[in-house]
Protein backbone atom coordinates (compact mmCIF):
# COMPACT_ATOMS: atom_id res chain seq x y z
CA UNK A 1 0.00 0.00 0.00
CA UNK A 2 1.23 3.43 -1.21
CA UNK A 3 1.54 5.98 1.61
CA UNK A 4 -0.39 9.28 0.90
CA UNK A 5 2.41 11.71 0.87
CA UNK A 6 4.05 9.48 -1.13
CA UNK A 7 1.21 8.73 -3.94
CA UNK A 8 1.78 12.95 -4.07
CA UNK A 9 4.93 12.78 -4.39
CA UNK A 10 4.58 10.54 -7.50
CA UNK A 11 1.96 12.64 -8.91
CA UNK A 12 4.02 15.57 -8.81
CA UNK A 13 7.17 13.70 -10.68
CA UNK A 14 4.78 12.15 -13.10
CA UNK A 15 4.30 15.94 -14.27
CA UNK A 16 7.77 16.55 -13.98
CA UNK A 17 8.05 13.97 -16.44
CA UNK A 18 5.10 15.30 -18.76
CA UNK A 19 6.83 18.32 -18.31
CA UNK A 20 10.23 16.89 -19.91
CA UNK A 21 8.26 14.96 -22.46
CA UNK A 22 6.75 17.94 -24.33
CA UNK A 23 8.68 20.59 -23.45
CA UNK A 24 12.16 19.42 -23.48
CA UNK A 25 12.07 16.35 -25.93
CA UNK A 26 9.17 17.68 -28.06
CA UNK A 27 7.20 15.22 -28.00
CA UNK A 28 3.44 15.00 -28.70
CA UNK A 29 1.05 15.47 -26.01
CA UNK A 30 -0.77 12.06 -26.58
CA UNK A 31 2.58 10.37 -26.51
CA UNK A 32 3.75 11.91 -23.19
CA UNK A 33 0.22 11.44 -21.81
CA UNK A 34 0.15 7.79 -22.57
CA UNK A 35 3.74 7.55 -20.99
CA UNK A 36 3.54 9.59 -18.24
CA UNK A 37 0.35 7.63 -17.31
CA UNK A 38 2.37 4.28 -17.50
CA UNK A 39 4.90 5.52 -15.35
CA UNK A 40 1.96 6.72 -12.87
CA UNK A 41 0.56 3.69 -12.45
CA UNK A 42 3.63 1.38 -12.42
CA UNK A 43 5.09 3.77 -9.53
CA UNK A 44 1.96 3.32 -7.63
CA UNK A 45 1.97 -0.57 -8.18
CA UNK A 46 -1.34 -0.59 -9.85
CA UNK A 47 -0.93 -4.53 -11.30
CA UNK A 48 0.23 -4.87 -14.69
CA UNK A 49 -2.92 -6.91 -15.91
CA UNK A 50 -4.82 -4.17 -14.85
CA UNK A 51 -2.88 -0.85 -15.94
CA UNK A 52 -3.97 -1.19 -19.68
CA UNK A 53 -7.16 -1.92 -19.14
CA UNK A 54 -7.42 1.30 -16.91
CA UNK A 55 -5.84 3.21 -19.69
CA UNK A 56 -8.30 1.64 -21.97
CA UNK A 57 -11.13 2.81 -20.11
CA UNK A 58 -9.83 6.04 -19.27
CA UNK A 59 -9.55 6.79 -23.28
CA UNK A 60 -12.92 5.25 -23.74
CA UNK A 61 -15.00 6.32 -21.19
CA UNK A 62 -14.12 10.00 -22.12
CA UNK A 63 -13.97 9.59 -26.17
CA UNK A 64 -17.53 7.92 -25.62
CA UNK A 65 -19.10 11.13 -24.52
CA UNK A 66 -16.74 13.43 -26.45
CA UNK A 67 -16.05 11.87 -30.06
CA UNK A 68 -19.15 12.33 -31.71
CA UNK A 69 -19.66 16.30 -30.16
CA UNK A 70 -15.93 16.96 -31.04
CA UNK A 71 -16.91 15.63 -34.87
CA UNK A 72 -20.23 17.63 -35.13
CA UNK A 73 -18.27 20.63 -33.67
CA UNK A 74 -15.71 20.19 -36.40
CA UNK A 75 -18.65 20.08 -39.16
CA UNK A 76 -19.99 23.05 -38.31
CA UNK A 77 -16.45 25.10 -38.19
CA UNK A 78 -15.47 23.72 -41.55
CA UNK A 79 -18.65 24.61 -42.92
CA UNK A 80 -18.65 28.48 -41.29
CA UNK A 81 -14.97 28.54 -42.83
CA UNK A 82 -15.94 27.49 -46.09
CA UNK A 83 -19.08 29.39 -46.54
CA UNK A 84 -17.52 32.60 -45.71
CA UNK A 85 -19.92 32.70 -43.22
CA UNK A 86 -17.42 33.87 -40.31
CA UNK A 87 -16.29 36.58 -43.18
CA UNK A 88 -19.76 37.94 -43.24
CA UNK A 89 -19.70 38.30 -39.36
CA UNK A 90 -16.78 40.10 -39.21
CA UNK A 91 -17.94 42.75 -41.64
CA UNK A 92 -21.44 43.14 -40.47
CA UNK A 93 -20.29 43.53 -37.00
CA UNK A 94 -17.48 46.39 -38.32
CA UNK A 95 -20.10 47.96 -40.30
CA UNK A 96 -22.02 48.22 -37.84
CA UNK A 97 -19.71 49.65 -34.66
CA UNK A 98 -17.32 51.11 -36.58
CA UNK A 99 -13.29 50.65 -37.40
CA UNK A 100 -12.61 52.86 -34.41
CA UNK A 101 -14.46 50.17 -32.48
CA UNK A 102 -12.35 47.74 -34.22
CA UNK A 103 -10.81 46.43 -31.30
CA UNK A 104 -14.09 45.29 -29.04
CA UNK A 105 -15.76 44.48 -32.24
CA UNK A 106 -12.74 41.79 -32.73
CA UNK A 107 -13.40 40.33 -29.06
CA UNK A 108 -17.11 39.95 -30.27
CA UNK A 109 -16.09 38.47 -33.31
CA UNK A 110 -13.84 35.84 -31.51
CA UNK A 111 -17.14 35.29 -29.22
CA UNK A 112 -19.44 34.49 -31.59
CA UNK A 113 -16.99 32.50 -34.31
CA UNK A 114 -15.03 30.66 -31.33
CA UNK A 115 -18.38 29.08 -30.40
CA UNK A 116 -18.06 25.72 -32.87
CA UNK A 117 -14.32 26.94 -33.63
CA UNK A 118 -11.22 25.92 -31.76
CA UNK A 119 -9.09 29.04 -31.20
CA UNK A 120 -6.31 28.26 -32.88
CA UNK A 121 -7.96 27.47 -35.59
CA UNK A 122 -10.47 30.50 -35.24
CA UNK A 123 -7.57 32.99 -34.73
CA UNK A 124 -5.42 31.62 -37.93
CA UNK A 125 -9.33 32.08 -40.12
CA UNK A 126 -9.63 35.31 -38.73
CA UNK A 127 -5.82 36.61 -38.94
CA UNK A 128 -6.06 38.09 -42.60
CA UNK A 129 -9.30 40.37 -41.40
CA UNK A 130 -7.15 41.61 -38.40
CA UNK A 131 -4.27 42.49 -40.97
CA UNK A 132 -6.77 44.56 -42.96
CA UNK A 133 -8.54 46.25 -40.25
CA UNK A 134 -5.71 47.28 -38.96
CA UNK A 135 -3.89 48.50 -41.31
CA UNK A 136 -7.42 50.61 -42.75
CA UNK A 137 -7.91 51.82 -39.08
CA UNK A 138 -3.89 52.81 -38.83
CA UNK A 139 -3.78 50.23 -35.87
CA UNK A 140 -1.37 47.56 -34.45
CA UNK A 141 -2.09 44.24 -34.59
CA UNK A 142 -1.43 43.42 -31.17
CA UNK A 143 -4.55 45.77 -30.61
CA UNK A 144 -6.67 43.94 -32.91
CA UNK A 145 -5.51 40.47 -32.70
CA UNK A 146 -5.17 39.83 -28.92
CA UNK A 147 -8.88 40.65 -28.03
CA UNK A 148 -9.47 38.40 -31.11
CA UNK A 149 -7.11 35.44 -29.56
CA UNK A 150 -8.09 36.23 -25.82
CA UNK A 151 -12.09 35.57 -26.51
CA UNK A 152 -11.55 32.72 -28.25
CA UNK A 153 -9.85 31.32 -25.60
CA UNK A 154 -12.15 32.21 -22.82
CA UNK A 155 -14.66 30.24 -25.41
CA UNK A 156 -12.67 27.25 -25.63
CA UNK A 157 -11.92 26.86 -22.00
CA UNK A 158 -15.20 28.03 -20.14
CA UNK A 159 -17.82 27.02 -22.77
CA UNK A 160 -19.53 23.50 -24.01
CA UNK A 161 -19.74 22.46 -26.70
CA UNK A 162 -15.92 23.01 -26.58
CA UNK A 163 -14.15 19.48 -25.86
CA UNK A 164 -12.34 20.58 -22.85
CA UNK A 165 -15.16 22.49 -21.37
CA UNK A 166 -17.52 19.82 -22.14
CA UNK A 167 -15.37 16.92 -20.58
CA UNK A 168 -14.92 18.44 -17.40
CA UNK A 169 -18.43 19.26 -17.34
CA UNK A 170 -19.62 15.77 -17.71
CA UNK A 171 -16.57 14.60 -14.91
CA UNK A 172 -17.55 16.65 -12.15
CA UNK A 173 -21.46 15.72 -13.32
CA UNK A 174 -22.29 19.67 -13.59
CA UNK A 175 -25.31 20.91 -15.86
CA UNK A 176 -24.16 21.47 -19.62
CA UNK A 177 -26.86 24.13 -19.71
CA UNK A 178 -26.53 25.67 -16.53
CA UNK A 179 -22.69 25.95 -17.34
CA UNK A 180 -23.74 27.64 -20.56
CA UNK A 181 -25.77 29.97 -19.48
CA UNK A 182 -23.26 31.19 -16.35
CA UNK A 183 -20.29 30.70 -18.73
CA UNK A 184 -21.08 32.67 -22.03
CA UNK A 185 -22.04 36.18 -19.96
CA UNK A 186 -19.09 35.54 -18.03
CA UNK A 187 -16.65 34.43 -21.19
CA UNK A 188 -17.94 38.04 -23.17
CA UNK A 189 -16.88 39.63 -19.68
CA UNK A 190 -13.54 38.26 -19.80
CA UNK A 191 -12.47 39.02 -23.34
CA UNK A 192 -14.16 42.61 -22.72
CA UNK A 193 -11.76 42.95 -19.77
CA UNK A 194 -8.54 41.51 -21.51
CA UNK A 195 -9.54 43.89 -24.25
CA UNK A 196 -9.83 46.98 -22.01
CA UNK A 197 -6.23 46.38 -21.04
CA UNK A 198 -4.89 45.85 -24.76
CA UNK A 199 -6.92 49.14 -25.15
CA UNK A 200 -5.01 50.76 -22.77
CA UNK A 201 -1.45 49.07 -23.29
CA UNK A 202 -1.40 49.79 -27.10
CA UNK A 203 -1.75 53.63 -26.10
CA UNK A 204 1.69 53.30 -24.77
CA UNK A 205 3.54 50.98 -26.96
CA UNK A 206 5.96 50.52 -29.31
CA UNK A 207 4.16 47.98 -31.86
CA UNK A 208 3.71 49.55 -35.24
CA UNK A 209 0.70 49.52 -37.40
CA UNK A 210 0.20 47.21 -39.91
CA UNK A 211 2.26 47.92 -43.61
CA UNK A 212 0.06 47.61 -46.66
CA UNK A 213 2.73 44.62 -47.91
CA UNK A 214 2.30 42.71 -44.37
CA UNK A 215 -1.60 42.45 -45.53
CA UNK A 216 -2.70 38.37 -46.04
CA UNK A 217 -5.36 37.88 -48.19
CA UNK A 218 -7.99 35.68 -46.75
CA UNK A 219 -10.12 33.47 -49.09
CA UNK A 220 -13.79 35.28 -48.62
CA UNK A 221 -11.60 38.92 -48.57
CA UNK A 222 -12.38 39.89 -52.16
CA UNK A 223 -16.22 38.51 -52.17
CA UNK A 224 -18.82 40.48 -51.94
CA UNK A 225 -21.54 40.84 -49.36
CA UNK A 226 -24.55 38.94 -51.71
CA UNK A 227 -21.65 35.94 -51.87
CA UNK A 228 -21.68 35.40 -48.50
CA UNK A 229 -24.39 33.62 -46.24
CA UNK A 230 -26.36 36.05 -44.48
CA UNK A 231 -26.00 37.85 -41.10
CA UNK A 232 -28.98 36.56 -39.19
CA UNK A 233 -28.89 32.76 -41.16
CA UNK A 234 -25.30 32.20 -40.26
CA UNK A 235 -25.73 33.19 -36.45
CA UNK A 236 -28.59 31.15 -36.19
CA UNK A 237 -26.79 28.53 -37.64
CA UNK A 238 -23.76 29.34 -35.27
CA UNK A 239 -25.89 29.28 -31.91
CA UNK A 240 -28.36 26.92 -32.71
CA UNK A 241 -26.93 24.03 -30.67
CA UNK A 242 -26.51 26.54 -27.65
CA UNK A 243 -30.22 27.33 -27.99
CA UNK A 244 -30.96 23.24 -27.80
CA UNK A 245 -28.99 22.74 -24.40
CA UNK A 246 -29.43 25.46 -22.72
CA UNK A 247 -33.68 25.06 -23.86
CA UNK A 248 -33.23 21.36 -21.64
CA UNK A 249 -31.72 22.85 -18.63
CA UNK A 250 -34.84 25.95 -18.74
CA UNK A 251 -37.75 23.53 -19.47
CA UNK A 252 -36.42 20.87 -16.72
CA UNK A 253 -36.68 23.62 -14.31
CA UNK A 254 -40.31 24.70 -15.64
CA UNK A 255 -41.95 21.50 -16.59
CA UNK A 256 -42.70 18.68 -13.60
CA UNK A 257 -40.87 15.80 -13.67
CA UNK A 258 -43.62 13.65 -14.70
CA UNK A 259 -44.43 15.43 -18.16
CA UNK A 260 -44.45 13.65 -21.35
CA UNK A 261 -42.49 16.09 -23.06
CA UNK A 262 -39.59 16.18 -20.32
CA UNK A 263 -37.81 13.26 -22.27
CA UNK A 264 -38.49 14.74 -25.32
CA UNK A 265 -36.31 18.30 -24.63
CA UNK A 266 -34.00 16.02 -22.86
CA UNK A 267 -33.56 14.36 -25.69
CA UNK A 268 -32.98 17.39 -28.50
CA UNK A 269 -31.34 18.81 -25.82
CA UNK A 270 -28.16 16.31 -25.40
CA UNK A 271 -25.18 18.12 -26.81
CA UNK A 272 -24.72 14.84 -29.42
CA UNK A 273 -28.23 15.26 -30.27
CA UNK A 274 -28.46 19.38 -30.17
CA UNK A 275 -24.46 19.44 -31.92
CA UNK A 276 -25.90 16.70 -34.58
CA UNK A 277 -29.51 18.54 -35.88
CA UNK A 278 -27.46 21.83 -36.32
CA UNK A 279 -24.79 20.35 -38.75
CA UNK A 280 -28.13 19.45 -40.80
CA UNK A 281 -28.80 22.43 -40.56
CA UNK A 282 -25.22 23.97 -41.56
CA UNK A 283 -25.86 21.67 -44.46
CA UNK A 284 -28.34 23.66 -45.67
CA UNK A 285 -28.27 26.72 -44.90
CA UNK A 286 -24.23 27.48 -45.35
CA UNK A 287 -24.40 24.29 -48.03
CA UNK A 288 -26.93 23.17 -50.50
CA UNK A 289 -28.85 26.28 -49.81
CA UNK A 290 -25.64 28.27 -51.15
CA UNK A 291 -25.48 25.88 -54.36
CA UNK A 292 -23.01 23.52 -52.86
CA UNK A 293 -23.95 19.39 -54.08
CA UNK A 294 -23.66 16.53 -51.03
CA UNK A 295 -20.71 15.53 -52.93
CA UNK A 296 -18.61 18.63 -51.65
CA UNK A 297 -20.78 18.64 -48.70
CA UNK A 298 -19.01 15.21 -47.86
CA UNK A 299 -15.78 16.28 -48.68
CA UNK A 300 -15.68 18.52 -45.94
CA UNK A 301 -16.92 16.37 -43.74
CA UNK A 302 -14.22 14.35 -44.14
CA UNK A 303 -11.55 17.08 -44.36
CA UNK A 304 -13.24 18.81 -41.04
CA UNK A 305 -12.44 15.37 -39.17
CA UNK A 306 -9.15 14.94 -40.19
CA UNK A 307 -8.54 18.50 -38.52
CA UNK A 308 -9.67 17.86 -34.95
CA UNK A 309 -8.00 14.06 -34.83
CA UNK A 310 -5.03 15.62 -33.25
CA UNK A 311 -7.06 17.34 -29.98
CA UNK A 312 -9.08 13.98 -29.65
CA UNK A 313 -5.78 11.96 -29.28
CA UNK A 314 -4.76 14.88 -26.69
CA UNK A 315 -8.17 14.58 -24.76
CA UNK A 316 -8.32 10.71 -25.19
CA UNK A 317 -5.18 10.07 -23.82
CA UNK A 318 -5.98 13.09 -21.17
CA UNK A 319 -8.60 10.84 -20.41
CA UNK A 320 -6.07 7.46 -19.68
CA UNK A 321 -4.16 9.77 -17.13
CA UNK A 322 -7.16 10.79 -15.47
CA UNK A 323 -8.09 7.05 -15.05
CA UNK A 324 -4.82 5.92 -13.56
CA UNK A 325 -4.69 8.74 -11.04
CA UNK A 326 -8.43 7.62 -9.63
CA UNK A 327 -7.12 4.06 -10.05
CA UNK A 328 -3.67 4.82 -7.61
CA UNK A 329 -5.89 6.67 -4.87
CA UNK A 330 -4.26 9.92 -5.36
CA UNK A 331 -7.24 11.84 -6.30
CA UNK A 332 -9.29 10.68 -3.20
CA UNK A 333 -5.92 11.20 -1.24
CA UNK A 334 -5.73 14.68 -2.82
CA UNK A 335 -9.32 15.45 -2.25
CA UNK A 336 -9.07 15.06 1.17
CA UNK A 337 -5.90 16.88 1.72
CA UNK A 338 -7.13 20.07 -0.43
CA UNK A 339 -10.32 19.60 1.68
CA UNK A 340 -8.72 20.60 4.81
CA UNK A 341 -7.16 23.37 3.44
CA UNK A 342 -7.54 26.72 5.04
CA UNK A 343 -8.75 27.82 1.43
CA UNK A 344 -11.81 27.93 -0.89
CA UNK A 345 -11.90 24.88 -2.71
CA UNK A 346 -13.02 27.29 -5.88
CA UNK A 347 -9.47 29.15 -5.64
CA UNK A 348 -7.81 25.54 -5.00
CA UNK A 349 -9.46 24.24 -8.39
CA UNK A 350 -8.36 27.42 -10.41
CA UNK A 351 -5.46 27.17 -8.73
CA UNK A 352 -4.38 23.71 -9.42
CA UNK A 353 -5.46 23.73 -13.34
CA UNK A 354 -3.46 27.17 -13.65
CA UNK A 355 -0.27 25.78 -12.68
CA UNK A 356 -0.55 22.45 -14.52
CA UNK A 357 -1.19 24.50 -17.57
CA UNK A 358 1.59 26.44 -16.69
CA UNK A 359 3.72 23.26 -16.23
CA UNK A 360 2.59 21.31 -19.74
CA UNK A 361 1.33 24.14 -21.69
CA UNK A 362 -1.51 22.85 -22.98
CA UNK A 363 -5.23 24.13 -21.49
CA UNK A 364 -6.94 21.32 -22.44
CA UNK A 365 -4.42 18.86 -20.55
CA UNK A 366 -4.32 20.85 -17.82
CA UNK A 367 -8.28 20.77 -17.37
CA UNK A 368 -8.73 17.09 -17.62
CA UNK A 369 -5.76 16.32 -15.15
CA UNK A 370 -7.64 18.53 -12.27
CA UNK A 371 -10.96 17.58 -12.66
CA UNK A 372 -9.87 13.90 -11.93
CA UNK A 373 -7.87 15.21 -8.90
CA UNK A 374 -11.16 17.68 -8.04
CA UNK A 375 -13.90 15.21 -8.76
CA UNK A 376 -13.37 13.37 -4.97
CA UNK A 377 -13.36 16.82 -3.27
CA UNK A 378 -17.11 17.78 -4.97
CA UNK A 379 -18.40 14.27 -4.44
CA UNK A 380 -17.55 14.83 -0.45
CA UNK A 381 -18.77 18.10 -0.25
CA UNK A 382 -22.83 18.64 -1.05
CA UNK A 383 -22.11 22.58 -0.46
CA UNK A 384 -20.04 22.71 -3.77
CA UNK A 385 -21.70 23.58 -6.85
CA UNK A 386 -20.68 21.72 -10.05
CA UNK A 387 -20.72 24.72 -12.16
CA UNK A 388 -18.89 27.05 -10.07
CA UNK A 389 -16.13 24.01 -9.66
CA UNK A 390 -16.23 23.58 -13.50
CA UNK A 391 -16.35 27.35 -14.24
CA UNK A 392 -12.97 27.80 -12.00
CA UNK A 393 -11.12 25.04 -13.33
CA UNK A 394 -12.13 26.30 -16.81
CA UNK A 395 -10.95 29.74 -15.42
CA UNK A 396 -7.60 28.22 -14.74
CA UNK A 397 -6.87 26.23 -18.08
CA UNK A 398 -7.60 30.17 -19.78
CA UNK A 399 -5.00 32.16 -17.66
CA UNK A 400 -0.77 30.93 -16.88
CA UNK A 401 -0.09 31.64 -20.32
CA UNK A 402 3.69 31.90 -20.88
CA UNK A 403 6.33 30.15 -22.93
CA UNK A 404 5.02 26.35 -22.65
CA UNK A 405 1.92 27.36 -24.42
CA UNK A 406 1.79 27.70 -28.17
CA UNK A 407 -0.52 30.57 -27.75
CA UNK A 408 2.13 32.44 -27.24
CA UNK A 409 3.68 31.62 -30.14
CA UNK A 410 1.16 31.52 -32.41
CA UNK A 411 0.24 35.54 -31.71
CA UNK A 412 3.60 35.96 -31.62
CA UNK A 413 4.37 35.14 -34.85
CA UNK A 414 1.19 36.14 -36.21
CA UNK A 415 0.81 39.12 -35.21
CA UNK A 416 4.21 40.20 -35.58
CA UNK A 417 5.19 40.90 -32.19
CA UNK A 418 8.18 40.61 -30.32
CA UNK A 419 8.65 37.82 -27.69
CA UNK A 420 8.11 40.97 -24.82
CA UNK A 421 5.18 42.30 -26.56
CA UNK A 422 3.51 39.07 -26.74
CA UNK A 423 4.33 38.43 -22.96
CA UNK A 424 3.16 41.92 -22.30
CA UNK A 425 -0.10 41.55 -24.14
CA UNK A 426 -1.00 38.01 -24.20
CA UNK A 427 0.24 36.81 -21.23
CA UNK A 428 -1.31 39.46 -19.25
CA UNK A 429 -4.40 39.62 -20.76
CA UNK A 430 -5.66 36.02 -20.74
CA UNK A 431 -4.11 36.08 -16.81
CA UNK A 432 -6.80 39.26 -16.41
CA UNK A 433 -9.60 37.31 -18.35
CA UNK A 434 -8.45 34.73 -16.00
CA UNK A 435 -8.47 36.25 -13.08
CA UNK A 436 -12.67 37.48 -14.10
CA UNK A 437 -13.81 33.84 -14.19
CA UNK A 438 -12.47 32.86 -10.96
CA UNK A 439 -14.38 35.97 -9.68
CA UNK A 440 -17.81 34.95 -11.19
CA UNK A 441 -16.65 31.38 -9.50
CA UNK A 442 -16.41 32.64 -6.75
CA UNK A 443 -19.68 34.75 -6.82
CA UNK A 444 -21.92 31.33 -8.41
CA UNK A 445 -20.41 29.62 -4.88
CA UNK A 446 -20.52 31.97 -2.38
CA UNK A 447 -22.37 34.84 -3.76
CA UNK A 448 -26.38 36.09 -4.23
Amino acid sequence: MVSAPTLVVLLVLSIFLLVFFIARLKMHASIALILSSLALGLATRIPLEKLVSTLEDGIGSTLSYLALIMAFGGVLGKMLDDSGGAEQIARTLLRKAGKQNAAWVMAGIGFIVGIPIFSDVGFILMVPLVAVIAKNAGMSRMKIGVPLLVSLHAIHCIVPPHPAATAVTEILHADIGKVIMTGMPLALLCALMATSYIILLSRNSSVSPVLADEVIAGPHQNASDSELPGFGITLLTILMPLVFMVSKTILAALLPAGNPLRPLFDFLGNPFTALLISVIFAYWSLGLARGKKAGELSFLTGKSYRQIANVMLIIGSGGAFNAVITASGISHTLGIMIGELPVSPVILAWLLTGLIHLAVGSATVAMLGSSAIILPLLQSNPALNPVAMTIAIGSGGLGFVQFTDSLIWLGKEYLGLSLANALKSISVATMIASLIGLSGALLMQYGV
